[in-house]
C-alpha cells in the first residue's frame, strides 16, 4: 500500500484508506522513540545546577520536547515529498491535514510538550483524536472548491434535478413537457 493518499480511478483510496494514509505514522513513531529517550534523562536540580547529569543533558531535558516536536511537525511535508513517485497526485493537501493530526495525535499520546504545560485532559483528547481523525477522512486529496458537495461528501442524498426523484425536474424533461403542451393535437 503506497503511504500517499491517491484521487486517481484506479486507487480504491476511499474514506478509511484516507483516514489511515492521512495520520503521520512514521513521523509518530520517530517522535515517541526521541520522547522516550528524553524522558529517561535526569531532570535538572531544583536550584538551577545540573543534578546528576551534564550540562547537554540538561539542554536536551529542558529544550529537546519543543525542538523535536517542532522538528517532526515541520518534517512532515518533506517526508511525503519523498515518497511521491513518478505517478503521484500533489501531496499537498495530505501535508496540511497530516501537519493538523501531527499535534492532536502528540497531545493524546500526552507528549513532554503539553505535559509541561500542564495543558494535558485525557477526556480531551480522547474526544479531539476520534473527532478530527474521523473527519480527516472525508477530505479528498485534491480538493479544490469546485469539488465541494456537502450532500454527497457526507451521504445525506443525491442533488436535485439528475432524474432521481429530487425535489426539481431535470432541465430536459421541462424542456419535452412544454414542447408537448405547445404542440396542437390532432
Amino acid at each position: 500500500m503506497s503511504r500517499l493518499v491517491r484521487d486517481d480511478p484506479e486507487s480504491s483510496d476511499g474514506f478509511a484508506a484516507r483516514v489511515v494514509k492521512y495520520v503521520p505514522s512514521e513521523i509518530l513513531a520517530f517522535y515517541i522513540s526521541v520522547e522516550n529517550i528524553i524522558k529517561e534523562l535526569k531532570p535538572p536540580a531544583s536550584d538551577g545546577a545540573a543534578a546528576a547529569g551534564n550540562f547537554v543533558d540538561v539542554l536536551i531535558y529542558d529544550k529537546g520536547p519543543y525542538w523535536l516536536f517542532f522538528f517532526c511537525w515541520l518534517g512532515i511535508p518533506f517526508y511525503l515529498a519523498m515518497q511521491k513517485d513518478k505517478n503521484a497526485n500533489k501531496s499537498f493537501v495530505q501535508s496540511v491535514i497530516s501537519m493538523v493530526l501531527f499535534p492532536v495525535w502528540v497531545y493524546s499520546i500526552d507528549g513532554l510538550i503539553f505535559d509541561r504545560t500542564h495543558t494535558y485532559s485525557a477526556a480531551l483528547s480522547a474526544i479531539l483524536l476520534g473527532f478530527v481523525t474521523l473527519m480527516s477522512g472525508i477530505v479528498p486529496n485534491s480538493f479544490g472548491w469546485a469539488d465541494v458537495n456537502l450532500r454527497s461528501l457526507f451521504g445525506f442524498g443525491k442533488r436535485a434535478g439528475t432524474g432521481d426523484g429530487g425535489s426539481a425536474p431535470s432541465p430536459s424533461a421541462t424542456v419535452a413537457s412544454a414542447q408537448v403542451e405547445a404542440s396542437p393535437s390532432a
